[in-house]
């Protein structure tokens, strides 16, 4: 019922139409989601070019966080904070606000494994360098800050809002770089620039910024 009731909110026509049946002791879901492009020239990860903007549309940190709240000894924690623990466990992205920015978008995917981990394989797609810059998300740290502080002063732990912003997954917000210039929608966040070619994928205030984040490979 939860997952066509997500199909009913995000796409009326869609339908839930089988699936593999077994048994074991845990809960294991796969999609697979079969469709067509609308337009015949997807925005691809592959085509940023130099002198864009480089651009986020949703949130940044605050699935991580909501885990972290899930995870900690003390269960009262996630209660305190229950906007991040509800994105982590039913995300809701933002699809009109990402269909509008694909329209003035070079390249454009989504961040779901972090936006570390994400921005290099932009940046490596494009054979390009995104050049992201504190200031610019000191926003998206800053409404954190209360939740790694609470955490810490509860439980023995190193939670760490910068962390949640730069390395966290599961906000299932958009990345993507556009011209300079560019009439962003509301929603849209400049955090840096694309750059020529460097020895590392990002930098994060001209600092290397090592990707991490979550790797369906290698976990």
């Amino acid at each position: 019922k939860g997952l066509q009731a997500g199909c009913d909110n995000h796409a009326s026509q869609c339908e839930i139409v089988g699936g593999d049946l077994a048994s074991g002791d845990q809960l294991v879901i796969a999609v697979t989601a079969i469709g067509d492009l609308d337009q015949p020239n997807p925005v691809l990860r592959s085509t940023a070019q130099v002198g864009d903007l480089v651009v986020v549309a949703g949130t940044l940190g605050k699935a991580a966080c909501g885990l972290d709240l899930l995870r900690s000894a003390d269960k009262t924690l996630a209660d305190s904070y229950p906007e991040y623990v509800e994105i982590q466990k039913r995300p809701i992205p933002d699809l009109v606000l990402g269909m509008e920015l694909s329209r003035i978008a070079t390249s454009m995917m989504d961040i779901s494994d972090g936006l570390s981990l994400d921005s290099a394989r932009l940046a490596r797609k494009s054979n390009v360098t995104l050049r992201l810059e504190r200031r610019l998300l000191e926003g998206y740290a800053a409404v954190l800050e209360q939740a790694a502080q609470s955490i810490n002063s509860r439980v023995e732990g190193s939670a760490n809002q910068w962390d949640w912003v730069l390395h966290g997954g599961e906000d299932h917000s958009f990345l993507a770089t556009v011209p300079p210039g560019a009439k962003l929608p509301r929603g849209a966040k400049v955090i840096g620039r694309v750059d020529h070619r460097a020895e590392n994928d990002i930098y994060l205030d001209d600092q290397p910024l090592a990707a991490a984040g979550w790797d369906s490979v290698t976990g």
